[in-house]
């Protein structure tokens, strides 16, 4: 079993929806390979492209060649979707422009007392919990044993001075290729483009200036994957467990037929700090690794093949651990999952397969 180095957002994200695949994918000797960009993911790296390669530009933040519209749509599309995502995300970054989302943030970036705009980062650090008697530290070198290392990749953060906290922005590209438009998540401070209710924040949502000056929703918290990635973005640049600094995630809310009847719905908060506490507590058991059993350390085979109709070898615990857990592998690269039914009755495992 391999230790992990550092804890991502995503990969807590995995641990928390099923531990298995956090163990195949993260902890295993003969790890899985990533899954492939789907079609919605290309989305969003087009788009991500295309909005980051403008703002470098028009914020005047370097020369670096990097950030060039084509080196970056590149180097986070597949080949695959290449062709379609260009014009896709040409047409999504024209809709987001065109409803005013870039020209909040453009604002949010030139305000007044900006220090720095960073863009397409890594950071990493080991950050300790919350103390004694609620006393919090936050980030800490990575060679101290206490706490977790995590490592993050804001979208884009604003710097600002006068002891104010970083602003940390995440965009986000939902239902890209979807049948329906998917609906914004609660608690927008405003919303843009199609439909009803746009121009007016959230229903039950208190939209009010707080004590730092920043815009935000009052009583409605960032939460789910958004808020658990956000507070560790947070974490490991600076922030005590527990203290919320200033969000913005702008949602695109789309479907197959394009941004006719798009939505933007800009969200503007932060992560409470009882949901962070409930994100720290479950960083800190998948981080411990005390829910790695004998279970878990069987997934470290690798892929493997099976045949039907040779009965259940006397080592595995039942038929279900098999129609859960066994993997096929094809084709010498591609694999994918064994489909059963609960009442077929099969077969035993053989040999690994070799990569």
């Amino acid at each position: 079993m391999r230790e992990p180095k550092y804890l991502s957002p995503s990969g807590l994200g995995t641990w928390t929806k099923d531990r298995d695949e956090y163990y195949r994918r993260y902890l295993a000797d003969n790890r899985w390979p990533r899954d492939p960009q789907t079609q919605p993911m290309a989305a969003g790296s087009a788009f991500d492209a295309y909005v980051k390669a403008y703002m470098y530009k028009e914020l005047k933040l370097g020369d670096d060649s990097s950030y060039e519209l084509k080196t970056l749509f590149e180097a986070q599309v597949a080949e695959e979707w290449r062709d379609w995502a260009w014009d896709w995300g040409k047409e999504c970054f024209d809709w987001y422009k065109g409803v005013g989302g870039l020209a909040d943030i453009m604002l949010l970036c030139s305000g007044t007392g900006v220090l720095e705009v960073e863009m397409e980062f890594e950071v990493r650090g080991l950050v300790s919990g919350p103390g004694p008697e609620g006393v919090v530290s936050g980030p800490r070198p990575t060679d101290r044993p206490e706490g977790i290392v995590f490592m993050g990749k804001p979208d884009l953060c604003i710097r600002r001075d006068g002891g104010r906290p970083p602003v940390i922005l995440d965009w986000k590209v939902n239902g890209a290729c979807a049948a329906r438009r998917p609906s914004p998540r609660p608690g927008y401070v405003n919303k843009r483009g199609a439909g009803r209710g746009c121009g007016v924040p959230y229903k039950g949502a208190i939209v009010a200036m707080d004590s730092r000056g920043d815009i935000r929703c009052l009583n409605i918290g960032i939460t789910g994957d958004w808020g658990r990635q956000l507070a560790i973005y947070s974490w490991v640049m600076g922030a005590p467990v527990g203290e919320g600094w200033f969000c913005c995630v702008d949602q695109l809310c789309l479907d197959r037929n394009g941004v006719e009847n798009g939505v933007l719905a800009q969200h503007r908060g932060v992560v409470m700090a009882d949901e962070q506490r409930r994100v720290w507590d479950s960083a800190l058991e998948c981080w411990n690794l005390d829910w790695v059993d004998a279970h878990h350390r069987m997934l470290d085979s690798g892929p493997v093949e099976i045949k039907v109709g040779e009965g259940v070898p006397s080592w595995l615990p039942s038929v279900e651990y098999v129609l859960e857990s066994v993997w096929l592998y094809t084709s010498g690269a591609a694999f994918r999952r064994v489909a059963a039914c609960q009442h077929l009755m099969f077969a035993a495992i053989v040999a690994p397969t070799q990569r």
